[in-house]
């Protein structure tokens, strides 16, 4: 059984994933992660942080971070640019200023109705005129 943000517990185990590493024909490779807290406050609110990285300057790299539930209801999602909800709400960060990283975190809460959050991670990046991907299992 994968772990997730599961029920209504007042403890926090936590929950990662790393996903493989993707080489690009300069050397550089891509790789992303995934972090969910493993049980959920009295809130039904846990935290979450996930990233993308690449080891050498690209033109862009992305990050996509995917909430689904198990359940009925919605899940909200608190991030930089404000809070959004939905059965399967959907958050992206992409920097184009050389950064060797993409980066979200925040809060993630579950209706009621819902018994257990999942989160995955995208990441992306172009590195001389070539796009890669990398995804972690979900969690």
């Amino acid at each position: 059984m994968s772990a997730a943000l599961v029920g209504l517990a007042p403890t926090a185990l936590a929950n990662s994933a790393y996903s493989s590493k993707v080489y690009y024909p300069n050397g550089a490779y891509l790789w992303a992660y995934a972090y969910l807290d493993g049980q959920s406050d009295s809130g039904g609110c846990g935290n979450y942080n996930v990233w993308s990285q690449i080891s050498k300057r690209p033109s862009w790299i992305k990050v996509v971070a995917q909430f689904s539930e198990d359940g009925f209801g919605s899940v909200s999602v608190g991030a930089v640019s404000g809070t959004i909800s939905g059965s399967s709400p959907t958050l992206s960060w992409t920097n184009s200023n050389g950064a060797l990283g993409a980066y979200l975190s925040g809060r993630a809460c579950m209706s009621w109705a819902a018994w257990y959050l999942h989160l995955q991670t995208t990441g992306a990046s172009l590195q001389y005129g070539t796009v890669r991907t990398v995804q972690t299992r979900q969690l």
